[in-house]
């Protein structure tokens, strides 16, 4: 199926502007034809990773899907071309697929995430979704992968887990550019796997250990600020994606 939108490209990163409806309708006509579907939620520190690094570029570039996560993002587009950007957060697009999952009866897997919290998430999952299968693929175990996706611990729990497991969607946790490096290696490998997702912090929240923001917070594109509160450390990180990327995707972005 050739899936059109309006498109913008930020530091040669193509980026679909569509709804959250238009996500999941597509995800799941891509998935009937048989396609499998690789999903990457973009926002300001992976366009800023991307800027410096070509290969990540590439990376994103190969995904089924780059939706926009961050008002920052959206923000910036329309400060620089008058263009209105879609958002889908990371929530939206992870909420989709478990709705897709629901209505194939998918297995939906989790990895990544500090020792145990991927434990505890698919807990609240299981709560939260109580008519859909999720399973901790490491079971409880931990795994490392570089910003390649290349293993560096716990290649063989997590074949394991895969085999043992097999889930047909599944949450990556691992962080920028690494769970989106690592997901689109995992297609070929396991052929009863037919979507990925990386949901980076999003394990921190099912686990418990971070409070999600309220949704005013989100309406407002102020979700880094509730995050700043609960965690001060990153502090750098927050600072480059509502202060750096704006400035940089608008005055000095000239790769379009």
């Amino acid at each position: 199926m050739n899936l059109t939108y309006r498109m913008v490209s930020i530091f040669s990163v193509p980026l679909s502007s569509l709804t959250k409806q238009e996500f999941q309708s597509d995800c799941g006509r891509l998935l009937q034809e048989g396609t499998q579907v690789s999903v990457a939620t973009v926002n300001p520190e992976i366009l800023l990773l991307a800027k410096k690094n070509p290969r990540f570029v590439r990376t994103l570039s190969s995904c089924s899907f780059r939706v926009v996560d961050g008002f920052g993002i959206s923000l910036a587009m329309y400060c620089k071309y008058h263009v209105h950007l879609s958002r889908i957060t990371g929530s939206d697009a992870v909420e989709a697929l478990i709705r897709i999952a629901r209505e194939r009866k998918f297995s939906v897997g989790l990895i990544g995430g500090k020792k145990g919290r991927s434990t505890r998430a698919v807990q609240t999952l299981h709560t939260r979704y109580p008519d859909v299968q999720f399973v901790d693929v490491l079971n409880g175990e931990d795994c490392i992968v570089d910003k390649d996706g290349k293993f560096i611990h716990g290649e063989q729990t997590f074949a394991r887990g895969m085999v043992l497991h097999k889930p047909n969607v599944l949450f990556v946790a691992f962080g920028a550019q690494k769970q989106e490096s690592f997901l689109l290696q995992l297609f070929e490998r396991y052929s009863f796997l037919r979507a990925a997702i990386g949901v980076g912090g999003l394990v921190d929240v099912w686990s418990g250990d971070i409070k999600r923001s309220p949704r005013i917070f989100s309406r407002l594109g102020l979700e880094w600020l509730w995050r700043l509160f609960q965690e001060p450390k990153r502090f750098t990180r927050i600072v480059n994606a509502v202060i750096v990327f704006p400035i940089q995707a608008i005055f000095f972005d000239r790769r379009q």
